[in-house]
């Protein structure tokens, strides 16, 4: 199950202080925030986190488990650079994560022989609506790539918890999906069950 999340550092940067009165004590759990206090970029190693926790909950809620909203019940470490881990409960999740200056981009890696493709999308219009049609015109683009007929009808729609599937002449498909966007940068994480490609990456 693919979970993903991408943070706008610019975005970021305007509109959220991570370091106002309060706000590590409820997102992060006391080892999250030594690693947040003695990290020579608070900035992103703070949104680091949150991206990996993002990404665990994602994966964790697509395995039916029930929606919260209660971040300290994700706990996070770090392995190096690129790998971390999220604990939920009695599951632990896997994600890598990638950081520019202009955004981080983390996702699950659940199966290591699940071959993923993930594509991101700098975002033109700040509309949240604007943003959703474009990353799903982009994943209904690569989705008819990968199909036979270009008369077949795509659409993405998402169940009761925000999950998204992929249907295909209204048949939902065995594709997992996870979509993500903040500020102007959108991604897209998809499985490559049914066909195979190289990564956009």
């Amino acid at each position: 199950m693919i979970g993903n999340d991408i943070i706008d550092i610019r975005y970021t940067k305007r509109h959220h202080n991570f370091q106002r009165k309060g706000y590590l004590q409820k997102i992060y759990t006391d080892e999250e925030q030594e690693l947040i206090k003695t990290s020579e970029y608070r900035l992103y190693t703070a949104w680091r986190l949150w991206s990996m926790k993002e990404s665990a909950y994602k994966s964790y809620i697509k395995k039916g488990h029930n929606r919260f909203f209660n971040p300290i019940k994700l706990s996070c470490s770090i392995e190096d650079n690129q790998i971390g881990y999220v604990k939920i409960g009695h599951s632990e999740y896997k994600i890598q994560t990638k950081r520019t200056e202009n955004y981080i981009f983390s996702h699950t890696v659940v199966d290591p022989l699940q071959k993923l493709s993930h594509k991101l999308i700098r975002l033109e219009e700040s509309d949240s609506n604007c943003q959703s049609r474009t990353i799903y015109n982009s994943i209904n683009y690569y989705i008819s790539q990968h199909i036979k007929s270009k008369d077949e009808f795509i659409e993405i729609i998402k169940d009761d918890n925000g999950v998204p599937s992929i249907y295909v002449n209204n048949l939902k498909q065995d594709i997992d999906l996870s979509i993500t966007h903040h500020g102007m940068y959108g991604a897209y994480s998809i499985s490559d069950y049914n066909f195979r490609d190289r990564n956009f990456w």
